[in-house]
């Protein structure tokens, strides 16, 4: 790495950055801008002086040997570079090409922060960057941590601490009401590969992604909103999403970055505080549902349709219509004979520890399927928030005692007196 750093120093004090020769800029000048996170695009040409690039230059191809493809037929000397699949770009890179992005990180970063970086991905490191989610229906005043690689901070007042060369003119520059950000710390690997074939570049190609405590699922931001919602009892939703790729940015062209996107366009009024004990249950009810396979269709139709019944700007008719499919979801296997009474009668028995919980559950749940059909029906629901909250709570305590249990009841052994018990993989 001393061999490389000094390289890069020699690299970047005879470098020069921009694409006209009079607005090019120094390394000191590139540098200033970067830590003020200005737009570096205009900058992202490298010029360096070929008596400084060519030592650096065989320097790296004796290191990126084993990834350098060498079959003259298909385009000899590429090499399979992790941080472009990071950044979602599609680039045929030579070892040239590495040697001026080196020198362009080694010249935002510093020359020994650039070569460690690097050389611990030739180490086998992995490609760190987060993805963030500014999220509503949540408020946290001191930001929490999960050792998992999660954190949840109250939403910048500024733009997104997004360095170099991200797209930051179209992230939202003020947070709405009661929201905060989910971040998830996610490790690409690797970081060099040898192309089989050079026009092998699909989504993803031969780099894989890991998020937050071990997960592969590119829906993590939405379920893990969905299990904050949960353990809050509150509707959480993300808003905006946007990749945060930190120090990484520096090794990779400008020209090419990850941006980004609006989920939902509305926000909630109403924000719960989301508190330390609040974020750990979340994270044991995303593991659960994770691991409840047998359960996935059933859970995840219920979970969903629970939190749309919990959103401040759906009506009071539009809940109750959500709520009765959450509930079918859960204390239905089909839809043959009357429904009401059997959900009614499904949900009392799972929920209810005894007879008189029983009796209560099954009523509130009755009369909640009865305002669901009025409502499915086309007629307006009024005057029945408090009917409305009692079934919200019903469903989500059923939810949560069927990621717990692992499976759902067989409901037609249970009313022919046989044990309620199966196997998770057939609920």
């Amino acid at each position: 790495m001393d061999e490389l750093t000094s390289l890069l120093r020699s690299a970047v004090a005879n470098t020069d950055f921009g694409h006209a020769p009079s607005r090019r800029v120094s390394a000191r000048r590139l540098r200033s801008l970067y830590s003020a996170g200005e737009r570096l695009r205009i900058y992202e040409k490298t010029v360096c002086r070929e008596h400084a690039l060519t030592p650096l230059v065989t320097h790296l191809r004796r290191r990126l040997e084993p990834y350098a493809n060498q079959d003259m037929e298909l385009h000899c000397g590429l090499v399979g570079y992790g941080v472009d699949y990071v950044r979602g770009v599609v680039i045929r890179r030579n070892v040239e090409d590495i040697a001026l992005l080196l020198v362009r990180a080694a010249a935002l970063l510093t020359p020994g922060a650039a070569a460690a970086k690097f050389s611990g991905w030739l180490e086998g490191q992995p490609i760190r960057y987060k993805v963030v989610g500014l999220v509503d229906g949540l408020s946290v005043e001191e930001p929490l941590v999960l050792e998992s690689g999660i954190e949840v901070r109250k939403a910048s007042r500024t733009l997104p601490p997004i360095p170099g060369d991200a797209i930051i003119a179209r992230l939202p520059r003020t947070p709405r009401a009661g929201s905060a950000e989910v971040s998830f710390d996610i490790a690409a690997r690797p970081a060099f590969f040898r192309y089989e074939d050079p026009m092998e570049y699909g989504e993803g190609g031969k780099v894989s992604h890991t998020w937050a405590g071990g997960s592969l699922s590119t829906s993590m931001l939405h379920d893990f909103c969905e299990a904050l919602s949960l353990s809050c009892n509150h509707c959480v939703r993300p808003v905006d999403v946007w990749q945060d790729d930190g120090d990484t940015a520096a090794f990779c062209s400008g020209s090419h970055s990850l941006g980004w996107r609006t989920i939902h366009a509305t926000e909630s009024s109403v924000a719960t505080p989301l508190t330390q004990e609040l974020l750990e249950e979340a994270w044991r009810i995303y593991q659960t549902r994770r691991s409840a396979r047998g359960l996935r269709n059933r859970v995840d139709t219920g979970v969903r349709r629970w939190v749309n019944s919990k959103r401040q700007e759906s009506s009071l008719t539009d809940k109750f219509i959500e709520l009765r499919v959450a509930l079918e979801a859960l204390f239905l296997d089909n839809a043959q004979g009357e429904s009401r009474f059997r959900l009614a009668m499904h949900g009392a028995w799972f929920l209810g520890a005894s007879v008189e919980e029983r009796h209560r559950y099954h009523g509130a749940l009755l009369k909640a399927y009865q305002a669901a059909s009025v409502a499915v029906h086309g007629r307006e629901v009024h005057g029945r928030e408090e009917l409305l909250t009692a079934a919200q709570e019903l469903c989500r305590d059923g939810i949560l005692k069927m990621l717990r249990v692992g499976s759902s009841p067989d409901w037609k052994a249970l009313v022919l007196g046989g044990s309620p018990r199966r196997d998770s993989t057939q609920a």
